[in-house]
């Protein structure tokens, strides 16, 4: 069950932000939030929050299982911060820790939405 966004898009002041990221997997129990563990979602929340000065949930294209890298894997959140989009990206890659990137960071509109708004999805195995 998805958890409800602590800023929703119907308030005022809030933006939409999206997110290209990319990292490697082998430091992460997967994309999605586990107890205990460190996952990408966990990475970028626990930083963003600290950016945004207010819980976020990062939302997702597609989640990754453990173990499994992503480059150009699209997410967003909802946040009331007025934080320049150039600043979020610096400042969530400074606090997310190794194995992580956002590599872009732009305002979308409201209703636009990483999963939703998916053109395509491209995976690529590689097995040894």
């Amino acid at each position: 069950m998805a958890r409800r966004d602590p800023v929703q898009r119907d308030e005022s002041g809030v933006r939409n932000v999206a997110l290209v990221v990319e990292y490697d997997g082998r430091g992460f129990a997967g994309w999605q939030l586990q107890p205990g563990q460190r996952t990408v979602q966990s990475a970028l929340e626990e930083s963003l929050a600290v950016l945004c000065g207010h819980p976020v949930v990062v939302r997702v294209a597609g989640r990754t299982d453990s173990g499994v890298h992503a480059w150009a894997q699209r997410a967003h959140f909802f946040t009331r911060s007025t934080l320049p989009c150039d600043r979020l990206l610096r400042g969530v890659n400074a606090l997310a820790g190794d194995g992580v990137r956002v590599v872009k960071a732009e305002e979308v509109q409201l209703d636009w939405d990483a999963r939703r708004n998916a053109r395509s999805k491209l995976y690529c195995y590689r097995i040894l």
